[in-house]
Order: structure tokens, then C-alpha cells, then sequence
């Protein structure tokens, strides 16, 4: 919605009284509300004569869906519109005797927009009217920024139907394996992981709390206005993550009451066979439905927006011994959302989703059989609220509060009952998971390390930001606020590891090792994590040519552990500039440069793992070793608990010091080239791992390592055609290369430096540094994007064809294998080293092509229906996308390809 200026200025008295109000408001609504970033933008410019000269008190009009509001130009000709919700707008200018002239525009996120517009000397009888065209690219968006609204992904295909399959065709975005049988939900970009993407609804942080990055909510492209991502060079008002801002936007009601309702029949005989792994598939029918209602509550005041939806993903797995199972997402989602505008100066909305899902989960390959599958539902809620105010002609406030609740049920999807005649130590006489020491296959019972139970993550979060405008400077000031909890009640079985797993052997392996039994959690374990900045940024303009922002954020954050210590703490400057020319002065071709510091959040699963004090269900279990002489796990070799003189180390945030360069060409109307050049390196690289003390005992360290290292450079190209005459073309190209070291959340997978005294006699490096530097798994030297969509108009019906081609290169990997480093004392630690370089081997290329055709045509006076056929990896590529690293092996099941062909039905009526 818009808020627009008064066509009166205030007094001096009054705006100095104004400014003092807003102030303090933002400062008294810091504290106790955050959502990075503000979510409306500007629309500003000059209203000249045909010779150049400004016109004082013309009329200017901004219309929109949600009715015009009207201005006038102040003695400069300069006029402005602050507060603008996205979507597209309508600029008229008009003075009597010099006709009219207007600009039709889209307003992304948070964008300021100029429209100049000229108006020339009419004769007597002539009425002049003036369309102007504005550009396509944006001296005031400095980072690599990329949108996609709703009437061009509604022409497209996706791998499922939610808004994060949006990201897939954006520069420099790949999806890994786990990502494509989680909807598309953890997206990295630019050489970085998943945990370094925010995740955000309307400018609401959803990011997945315990590892960060990602957005949990999956919202059906239905109810999304636009999809936008900021990869690298955003400014300071936004933080907590270092790889970029992923962020869906959410339709309003419109003074025109509107409707949609869609059928999306599928079916597993509707998606591709896997040639590897053959499974049978049934041929019922999964229904998935879309529905969104739209309206005024009173015209130019009030608006609504309600949409409900149920939806799956189809997809078919299966376990390690090819048992097929079901592991589709089906949820469904409610959503409601007001918007008010009583007046010129106030505008509000509110918005509530309930979006309970349910998704069984078998990303992991390893998990072989049935009953070690878990089964796992996850509700959650989300409710926000925003206010923005127009003080005066050039100040703006706007505030956001929310809260987002996650609550994730773990179960199995299969139990099984012990034989109470068999030895307990036996696979018939308990319901234990067996771990193959071997293999890397979990049996038997639910394989997640956490077992059963249930996890709850409270995140309360609001922001405050204000802008004034003055002369050449646009200043904003803001402040962040969240906390973030995380509740975990883990129910873990007896685990049983060994070599060569054998149901039938004594043990149930060909050589059993250990047997862990884990003590009950306390209760329900609580971490808290808590972040406060504060942000300043000028954004100054001077002459037809240049532009700079120069702005500072402080980040604060602090994690405490579940009896309320401060496990980590950390305050940190980022500072962040970034430089804009305008060769031609006209807006049409610009040189952007970026330099800035970018600080990431703590994952809380460092906090959780490395500093509970309390047992928790897996940090505290008593360890057998196997007995050959009596058959049983019944070798007591210790206990373990949490260390309550745990040092709690000073650890510090990792963070990625980043420039940018390059170019943006619009060289026709509708027509854009841009080109961009990315550096980053993330220091401060931190890993929880085992130690070796003088004396030979093993103590835990978490700290960050100098000898960490990561780093990227990159090349962005894109060539986009605006959405213009029902067709639209958006192309881009991503060259780069990442390379270092993964880290900041466990050992598990990357123990860099882990058991660090016990060193290769040759070399004299650490065993666990050897081969630890290079490609990382998240680079994709090559990322291709290729979409175009076009309608044919035939009378009142119509055809739309739209395709969306895409292709990455491989991932990178190296073998790995399982090691025990022993001190000279005797003492032991297990872990992980590589006998061959973290890249030496490639994954294939993978490539992937989506076509639609959809038939619009009427249903009376009013309705309109259509009918679609959408092809998801229409060429049904299958190449293998998981390997196992320590083996050199794929397993044979359907997570370890890419996903195969699908086709997708849609039936709807529109009014």
C-alpha cells in the first residue's frame, strides 16, 4: 500500500516536533520489537518543461491497485511518494497548458525509483499526453540483486510449486541433493552454504534457527507477489548472515475483489521410473489444492487477503534396501492478511499463517531399512504486524514486529517389537540402532542422531527504521532486535556399533564393537540466542552522475546454554560502502562497485551440542564394549555426561569481507545487460573438535582457527527482456570458483585440526589438516539459467507457453576415511581424514528442463478459466547427485539421483 506525501508541508515548528516524535518512537519500539531491512520503497523525481526547466506545483498522481493518491511538485519540481508496498504503479504528471505525461513502473522490495517526467506546451484544442519509459536497471540497487514477480512465475515451472523453487533460476543459486527432496528450501548462492541464506516472508526472518539459513515456510506460489534475492554488496541494513537475503513477498487485497482457486492433480505413475533404483509405484491420485480470496473492506482504506492450500511434492524413495516409501512434503498452509490506510500519513497491516506439515524425511541415504526412516511433522505459525508513518514530506518510519513459532514431531514410521526370549544383546531382543562402522549404514531404529522426541524454536523478532530525506543525503537509522529459543526433548535408543553388519551374528555384526546407553534428557533442554544492531547509512546523490551509500552496522549477539551461562558473546562493526556512476546521466548505463564486512549468527547447534550442562538424551550415555566370552556388550569402558567445568571458550562470530564491480547496460527499451565481478573470503572459520592435552587426555575445544580459510571469486552475467507485448525472457550465467574449508557447525563432517598434535611423519602436518583445503562441496564452477515464457492472444482466449532450462556443474568431493589418532600416552581420538584432496573427484553435470502450456479462455462475464500441463525435468535427467565419501560408492536409492521427470496438472477459475 502507498503512503503518500501531504499536498501541504508543515510548519518548521511542527516538523522539528515530528521529527522528535519519530525519533523517539523508533528508539522505544527497538528494544522490545526485527525483521531485517524495510520492506517499502520510494518513487521520487522532477517534473520539467520540454527546455529543462522545473515546474513548481504540478499535479502528480500515483496510482495503484489500491487506489491514486496525489501530490504536487515543490519549487524545485521535485515530488516523492515514501512507503510504497511492492507491486506495479502508475506515475501522471499534469499542469494546465502542458498536458500530461505518466510512467507505469514496478516497485520491488525496499527499492527508491525516479521517474523524471517532462511535460510539453500544448496548442489551443490539443490535449498531449506523454508515456515515458523507466529504466530497467537501478542506480539505487547496489547489490546483486534479482526479483521475479508473480505474473512471470506464474507462466514458469518449478521442481515443486513452493516460492523457494523460485531461487533455482537466479544468478549464482544451486540446490544440493538434500535440497531437491526438501522443496527446494536450502538454496545457496555465490559459493557459499545454505546456512549462510536468510531466509525471510514479507521481511520476516524464518530462517531455520538451529543451523541458520533456509526459510521453513513453505508457501505456494499462489499467494506470492515476488521473489526476490540480494546475493553480494547489500547494505548495512541487513545482517546475521553472510551469503545473501532470500525474500517472498506476500499479495494484499486490491480495491477489486479477486479471486483464485486451483487444482493440481498428481500421481506417482506421472513421474519418471528411476533407471537405477526401479521401484514400484501406484497410480492414485495426490490432490493438492490452491486457493486465495482478495478485497476491499473499504474502498482506499481497508484490504483483505485469505488463502488456504494443501499441497505434496510427489516424491517416491527409498531405503538402503530399496524399500519404496513415500517421502512427498504434504502441507497445508491458512493465511490471512488486513491492510489499513485511515489517512495520508498512517498505513498498517497484519498478517497471520498456520502452516502445520508433515514430511518423511529420507535425504539420508544411509538410513537402509524401513524402521530406520523417521517420520517427521512440523507446525508453525507466524504472525506480524507494520505500521508506517509519514512524518512529514521527507521523513518516513517504519516499524515490523512478528513472531514465528516451529515445532518439529520426530517419530518412526516403523516400529518393531523385541523377542523378550532373545538376548538382549542380539538384533531380535531389542529395538536398538545398529551403526555400520563399514557401510555408514544405520538399521533397525530411527536413524536420526537425536532419536525421537520434539523440537520447538520460539523466535520473536522487530525492527525499526527511519529515512530522512535532506538535500543530497538520504540518512536512515535502524534498529534489529530477536531472540531466538531452542527447546529439545530427544529420546535416543541403545546404539549398537560394529563392522559388517549381520542380523544374525551374536552382536549383530561380523565384528561388534560398542554399545552406547543413553541416559534420559532432563526435560525439555532450552538454549537462547539473542541479537541486537543498530544500523546508520547515507545514501548521497549529487549532479545527473553519481550516487554512494556509506553505512555502518553494529552487531550483538549472545548464546546461553541450558542452565543460563553465556556460552558466547560477540560485538562486531560492519561497515559497508558502495559507489554508483551514471555514464549516460539518463539512468541507462551504470558502474557499481561494493565493499563490506558481513558478520554471521552463531548457529545454535554449537551452543546446544558443545555447552548443554544438562543431559539432553544424546550427550550422556554409558559405553560397553563387546564381550566375545559371554556374548553380550557388557565391557564397561565409560561414562559419559556433561563436563560442568567445561571451559567455555571466547568464540567469535565468522565473517566475510567482500568486494564487488561491474556494469549495467539498459541498451533498449526493454532490454538489460548486467555484468558483475564478486570476491569474498570468510575468516574467523570456527570447529567444535577433540584435542590431545600434554598429558595425553582428550579435552573438547571450540574455537576459531587461523589456519581456517575460504574464499571465492566469481563472475555474474544476466541479459534480461522486461515483461512487455505478453513476453518475457530472463537469462543469466554465473563463472566461479570456491575453495577452502566447511565449518561452524560440528566435527562431524569436517573435524579440520581435530587430535591436531598427532602429525604425518613426513610432512610434519597435523593428519586432520592434510587435503582439507580446496573446492568446497558448495561450488558449482558453471550455474546456467535460461527462462522465457510468451501468450498468444486469440480473441478471448489465450495460449501460454513458458520454459525454464538450467545447469550446474558438479559437485566436487574427495574420499575420506575413518581414522583413530593415538597420543604416545595410549589415549585415543576418532576421526575423519582424507587420503586424497577434498576435490580431487567431480560429480557429473546435471541439467534440467521445465515447459508449461496453459489455455486461458472465459466462463461467462466474469470467470476465467484455464487448464495447464507442467513439466518438471522434462528430459528426465537422472545423473547421481550423492556419493559416499568414505566408499567412492553411490547408494542405490532415489536420493541419490536427481530427481526424475514429473508431470503436473492445473485446473483453475479466476475472477
Amino acid at each position: 500500500m502507498a503512503v503518500w506525501l501531504p499536498s501541504s508541508g508543515p510548519t518548521q515548528e511542527k516538523v522539528m516536533h515530528r521529527l522528535m516524535l519519530a525519533l523517539g518512537i523508533s528508539i522505544l519500539l527497538a528494544p522490545p520489537l526485527l525483521a531485517d531491512g524495510t520492506l517499502t520503497g520510494t518513487i521520487q523525481g522532477t517534473i520539467t518543461s520540454s527546455d529543462g526547466e522545473a515546474l513548481p506545483g504540478t499535479s502528480v498522481t500515483l496510482g495503484s491497485e489500491q487506489g491514486s493518491h496525489d501530490t504536487r511538485t515543490d519549487a524545485q519540481g521535485q515530488y516523492r511518494f515514501g512507503l510504497l508496498a511492492p507491486g506495479p504503479y502508475t506515475v501522471t504528471a499534469e499542469l494546465e497548458g502542458l498536458g500530461m505525461a505518466e510512467a507505469e513502473l514496478r516497485v520491488g522490495t525496499g527499492q527508491r525509483r525516479t521517474v523524471d517526467l517532462t511535460l510539453r506546451l500544448a496548442t489551443a484544442g490539443e490535449t498531449i499526453q506523454v508515456v515515458s519509459e523507466v529504466p530497467l536497471v537501478n542506480k539505487y540497487d547496489v547489490s546483486t540483486t534479482t526479483s521475479m514477480a508473480a505474473e512471470v512465475t506464474e507462466t514458469l515451472a518449478f521442481a515443486s510449486r513452493s516460492w523457494q523453487s523460485v531461487l533455482t533460476s537466479m544468478p549464482g543459486v544451486y540446490q544440493n541433493a538434500r535440497s531437491q527432496y526438501w522443496y527446494d528450501h536450502r538454496a545457496g548462492v555465490n559459493g557459499q552454504s545454505w546456512q549462510d541464506l536468510g531466509g525471510f516472508i514479507d521481511g520476516v526472518d524464518t530462517s531455520f534457527s538451529r543451523l541458520g539459513g533456509s526459510s521453513q515456510l513453505f508457501l505456494p506460489s499462489t499467494v506470492i507477489s515476488e521473489v526476490r534475492i540480494e546475493g553480494s554488496g547489500y547494505t548495512a541494513e541487513y545482517g546475521r548472515v553472510t551469503g545473501g537475503i532470500a525474500n517472498a513477498m506476500v499479495k494484499s487485497g486490491t480495491n477489486r475483489f479477486h479471486g483464485d482457486f486451483r487444482y493440481i492433480p498428481q500421481s506417482q505413475k506421472w513421474r519418471a521410473e528411476y533407471d537405477a533404483v526401479p521401484l514400484p509405484r501406484n497410480d492414485e491420485i495426490q490432490n493438492s489444492y490452491e486457493t486465495a480470496l482478495g478485497g476491499p473492506m473499504a474502498r482506499d482504506k481497508a484490504w483483505f487477503f485469505v488463502s488456504y492450500s494443501e499441497d505434496t511434492e510427489n516424491v517416491l524413495a527409498a531405503t538402503g534396501d530399496q524399500t519404496p516409501v513415500d517421502s512427498s512434503n504434504q502441507g497445508e498452509v491458512a493465511l490471512a492478511k488486513l491492510n489499513f490506510q485511515p489517512g495520508s500519513s498512517h498505513s498498517f497491516y497484519v498478517m497471520g499463517i498456520n502452516a502445520p506439515h508433515t514430511f518423511r524425511s529420507l535425504s539420508n541415504p544411509n538410513r537402509f531399512d524401513v524402521f530406520s526412516v523417521p517420520h517427521q511433522e512440523v507446525d508453525q505459525e507466524l504472525a506480524m504486524a507494520n505500521w508506517n508513518w509519514t512524518v512529514s514530506s521527507n521523513m518516513f518510519l517504519e516499524t515490523r514486529a512478528a513472531a514465528h513459532r516451529a515445532v518439529f514431531d520426530r517419530s518412526q514410521l516403523v516400529t518393531r517389537t523385541a523377542d523378550p526370549n532373545a538376548s538382549p544383546d542380539d538384533t531380535a531382543g531389542n529395538v536398538g540402532a545398529y551403526w555400520d562402522l563399514n557401510s555408514g549404514f544405520r538399521r533397525l531404529a530411527i536413524a536420526s542422531p537425536l532419536g525421537t522426541g520434539q523440537r520447538y524454536y520460539p523466535r520473536n523478532q522487530a525492527n525499526s527504521a527511519f529515512s530522512l530525506f535532506a538535500g543530497v543525503h538520504e540518512l536512515k537509522f535502524g534498529a534489529d532486535w530477536q531472540v531466538v529459543n531452542w527447546e529439545t526433548l530427544n529420546n535416543v535408543p541403545d546404539r549398537y556399533q560394529g563392522r559388517n553388519f549381520d542380523a544374525n551374528a551374536p552382536g549383530g555384526f561380523e565384528v561388534p564393537v560398542r554399545k552406547r546407553v543413553y541416559l534420559p534428557s532432563a526435560g525439555l533442554i532450552e538454549t537462547e540466542s539473542t541479537a541486537i544492531a543498530l544500523f546508520v547509512q547515507d545514501r548521497l546523490s549529487w549532479g545527473d552522475h553519481w550516487s554512494m551509500t556509506v553505512g555502518l552496522r553494529v552487531e550483538d549477539q549472545e548464546q546461553k546454554n541450558d542452565i543460563g551461562d553465556v556460552a558466547a558473546s560477540s560485538t562486531d562493526l560492519a561497515p559497508r560502502l558502495a559507489a554508483v556512476y551514471d555514464a549516460s546521466g539518463n539512468g541507462r548505463l551504470l558502474f557499481k562497485g561494493t565493499v563490506g564486512r558481513y558478520y554471521h549468527h552463531i548457529a545454535q547447534e554449537v551452543v546446544n551440542d558443545e555447552f548443554t550442562r544438562k543431559p539432553n538424551g544424546v550427550n550422556a550415555y554409558n559405553e560397553f564394549g563387546w564381550n566375545s566370552a559371554t556374548g553380550l556388550y557388557d565391557i564397561f569402558r565409560r561414562t559419559q555426561i556433561p563436563a560442568l567445568d567445561t571451559l567455555i571458550t571466547d568464540i567469535n562470530p565468522y565473517y566475510k569481507d567482500e568486494v564487488t564491480l561491474g556494469v549495467e547496460w539498459q541498451f533498449s527499451d526493454l532490454w538489460a545487460f548486467k555484468a558483475r565481478g564478486i570476491f569474498w573470503d570468510h575468516d574467523d572459520l570456527m570447529w567444535p573438535n577433540d584435542q590431545f592435552a600434554p598429558d595425553g587426555s582428550v579435552f573438547r575445544l571450540v574455537a576459531n582457527y587461523p589456519e581456517g580459510q575460504r574464499e571465492y571469486q566469481g563472475l555474474q552475467l544476466e541479459l534480461n527482456r522486461s515483461f512487455r507485448n505478453n513476453w518475457v525472457v530472463r537469462s543469466n550465467y554465473t563463472l566461479g570458483r570456491s575453495e577452502g574449508n566447511l565449518c561452524c557447525r560440528n566435527d562431524d563432517d569436517n573435524p579440520f585440526l581435530e587430535g591436531k598434535t598427532v602429525v604425518d611423519p613426513v610432512s610434519g602436518i597435523p593428519l586432520t589438516a592434510i587435503n582439507y583445503f580446496g573446492r568446497t562441496g558448495d561450488d558449482r564452477e558453471h550455474v546456467l539459467n535460461l527462462s522465457a515464457s510468451r501468450t498468444f492472444q486469440l480473441g478471448n482466449h489465450s495460449l501460454n507457453l513458458g520454459g525454464f532450462f538450467w545447469f550446474r556443474s558438479g559437485e566436487w568431493w574427495g574420499r575420506t576415511e575413518s581414522t583413530t589418532l593415538r597420543h604416545p600416552s595410549g589415549s585415543s581420538i576418532r576421526s575423519t581424514t582424507r587420503p586424497e584432496p577434498r576435490d580431487a573427484n567431480q560429480m557429473p553435470d546435471l541439467m534440467s528442463l521445465n515447459m508449461t502450456l496453459g489455455w486461458h479462455f472465459p466462463l461467462g462475464s466474469v470467470l476465467e478459466g484455464s487448464l495447464r500441463v507442467e513439466a518438471a525435468n522434462l528430459t528426465n535427467e537422472q545423473e547421481s547427485i550423492r556419493i559416499s565419501t568414505s566408499s567412492g560408492r553411490i547408494t542405490p536409492v532415489p536420493t541419490s539421483y536427481q530427481v526424475t521427470r514429473e508431470y503436473r496438472f492445473v485446473a483453475g477459475i479466476r475472477f
